[in-house]
């Protein structure tokens, strides 16, 4: 048996920043969604026989005044990251029964 437990926010965070932007027909943005479900589509196809993503919510905190450049959200960026966590847990859902 093989578990992974993967941190969503993060990957959400990393694939965000790592992709080109991409959007689907309705001019959302969806590379971060779809980094994260080629992640877990890969653990899938792997060896993994059970995933779970969890996530966080964004929230202030003394890594803000640590990191400002890092931790720099402004109001677009919170907007399409939580678009993108809510579809990311709308596609994971569909996915549970495909195994």
């Amino acid at each position: 048996m093989d578990i992974y437990l993967v941190d969503g926010t993060y990957e959400l965070f990393r694939h965000y920043y790592a992709l080109p932007s991409a959007r689907d027909s309705d001019g959302r943005e969806v590379a971060a969604v779809r980094g994260v479900l080629a992640s877990v589509l890969g653990m899938m196809k792997g060896r993994a026989t059970h995933i779970a993503v969890a996530t966080d919510h964004v929230i202030e905190s003394f890594r803000n005044a640590l990191w400002p450049r890092e931790k720099m959200h402004t109001e677009r960026f919170l907007r399409v990251f939580r678009a993108a966590e809510a579809e990311t847990e709308v596609v994971l859902r569909r996915l549970h029964g495909c195994r």
